[in-house]
């Protein structure tokens, strides 16, 4: 799934085309990570689903989006290494 494109679309009407970093895990639960070169962004979104059906699922509190930086940051880290 890596460098795959996708298109998001918002409730307002906004759209964002993004590509995916990657799928990982933490304690169970899959994110994935989109980037949007444009912008240099990076949004992390729960992974709903297998490799060709998924859902994106909106990460459900302030402690679970940290954990799911964390993680994503150490991944990036020893990436870098």
């Amino acid at each position: 799934m890596d460098n795959d494109k996708l298109t998001l679309s918002f409730e307002d009407g906004e759209e964002l085309e993004v590509e995916v970093m990657g799928v990982f895990d933490v304690k169970g639960q899959e994110y994935i990570a989109l980037l949007q070169k444009e912008a240099d962004e990076v949004y992390l979104y729960r992974y709903l689903g297998g490799e060709n059906d998924f859902e994106l699922g909106e990460i459900e509190s302030d402690e679970e989006l940290e954990e799911a930086t964390e993680a994503f940051h150490a991944i990036m880290d020893e990436i870098d290494q």
